[in-house]
């Protein structure tokens, strides 16, 4: 295991509850791959929560969810930083729409 993969797996082990980890699994997954400090990681465990409101996914195991993560994490390799421009850029980069609850 690398340097700055170690450190972060120390980050997040110390900063997260093992029931946040389990409900972010598909971003943690795809976080732990990469070399974002915690700024950024924030910023994309923000955004991915957000989308899977706005898409009204309950199922942290639904393979949706990863698609959502790669897109946050996608999106946030660019520069971004700012927690919702990330998640409207990852919804419209897989085409999705917000879930209307009203809708009938």
């Amino acid at each position: 295991m690398c340097c700055a993969h170690r450190s972060f797996k120390i980050f997040f082990e110390k900063q997260f509850s093992d029931e946040w980890k389990a409900t972010t699994m598909a971003i943690y997954r795809l976080i732990a791959n990469g070399s974002f400090g915690p700024a950024e990681i924030k910023a994309m465990t923000a955004a991915y929560e957000a989308a899977l409101l706005d898409l009204g996914l309950i199922d942290r195991n639904d393979p949706i969810t990863e698609v959502v993560a790669t897109a946050i994490v996608s999106v946030t390799s660019m520069g971004e930083r700012d927690p919702a421009t990330i998640k409207d850029r990852a919804l419209n980069a897989i085409g999705a729409s917000s879930f209307d609850s009203n809708v009938a």
